[in-house]
């Protein structure tokens, strides 16, 4: 059918002269897209384990994880799975099948209840996700230097020139190990498969966009941490959010020349009820927060990740805020992640062990615009 569109559209092209784009990464896209329709990530597990043999799909998404990893200097140690090139990085592996398999094994198992998690809000708010990263990344930064001056007619003026820095992304790993029992291995459904699939992208999802906003080494430094950025005083102790505090955000951004027409905020739930409730002054009937969801105009995108735990001097439980240009944060990934399996370790449970490591980095690009 995509190949019949896809004659039908170009065939359209040529009777109106306008140009279809096509590419050989389009082919390989949809020729993966139907590989990976077939692929049992069960399946893959069990060829560590020398029960079946890695070949079919599982085999030849193996030997294309083997290149790209080679290309960006690493080694897979175990078998190599694409990572998948969405929102945000993904690492599929089942999930722990002590009280949570277990209960999953009857045939008569129907939706599962999912758990509660922080909502993701970066890409929406601007943020660039890069996929497919190869090798190390660098960014050439001018930092200024030409300048003009005024002079008269045929006076000499000085020689000016730019000073250039650079910004590099790197992989950093993510990790995650689980354990899970031969016999929840072999009597999962696919709906199971799916579903753990999902839930672990879903965790790393998680991690990155952390890393992102509140990073500090080994992990990705994210904005709160990154060195330039612009931070607004909120008094000894912390301090209730103000007029004055929102519009200080505002303005330290214009002052840097870091201003941009999709700006915005990213505050979590605390911050927003705090907000909703607290009138510019006394007197005034509009609140910090208005009724659309946007503080001073700007769009407000709220999520728990921001962190509620903060201390300054004798505050406790302080939460953070961000407002700036989230087009000038960037989140890499490498374009695969290596699954082994230690089938000996916990041979006498009847349980194998998966670790799942992942490369991703964050890069605020310009902290000014923070």
């Amino acid at each position: 059918r995509a190949e019949r569109a896809e004659a039908l559209q170009l065939e359209n092209a040529k009777r109106t002269a306008t140009p279809v784009h096509t590419s050989i990464e389009d082919g390989e896209g949809k020729e993966k897209a139907k590989v990976m329709k077939r692929y049992s990530l069960h399946k893959a597990i069990r060829s560590q384990m020398g029960s079946v043999a890695l070949d079919g799909p599982e085999l030849e998404m193996h030997q294309e994880v083997v290149k790209r990893a080679k290309a960006a200097g690493k080694a897979i140690e175990g078998i190599g799975i694409p990572a998948p090139e969405s929102r945000a990085a993904g690492q599929t592996v089942t999930e722990d099948s002590g009280d949570y398999g277990a209960n999953l094994v009857p045939t008569e198992t129907r939706g599962i209840i999912d758990m509660l998690r922080p909502k993701t809000i970066l890409q929406e708010m601007g943020a660039q996700f890069l996929t497919g990263l190869t090798g190390d990344i660098e960014f050439p930064v001018n930092e200024g230097g030409i300048d003009a001056v005024w002079a008269g007619e045929v006076e000499d003026i000085n020689n000016t020139k730019n000073k250039y820095g650079k910004r590099e992304m790197k992989p950093k790993r993510l990790a995650s190990s689980v354990l899970v029992s031969l016999q929840n291995l072999m009597q999962s459904s696919i709906d199971l498969e799916q579903y753990t699939a999902t839930d672990i992208n879903r965790v790393m999802s998680l991690a990155l966009e952390t890393a992102a906003i509140n990073g500090t080494a080994p992990a990705p430094i994210g904005i709160l941490n990154a060195s330039g950025t612009n931070v607004i005083a909120a008094g000894t102790n912390g301090a209730a959010p103000s007029w004055e505090q929102i519009v200080a955000m505002e303005t330290a951004i214009y002052s840097a020349n870091a201003d941009a027409d999709r700006m915005g905020y990213i505050i979590n739930a605390a911050t927003k009820g705090k907000l909703k409730t607290t009138k510019h002054s006394a007197g005034d009937l509009n609140y910090l927060m208005s009724m659309a969801g946007e503080i001073n105009g700007y769009r407000a995108g709220i999520s728990n990740l921001l962190p509620n735990d903060l201390t300054k001097g004798t505050g406790t439980n302080l939460n953070a805020a961000i407002f700036g240009d989230f087009s000038e944060l960037l989140m890499g990934q490498w374009g695969f992640y290596d699954l082994t399996v230690d089938k000996t370790s916990k041979k006498k449970a009847g349980m194998i062990e998966i670790t799942v490591n992942q490369f991703l980095d964050v890069l605020v690009k310009q902290p000014k615009a923070f």
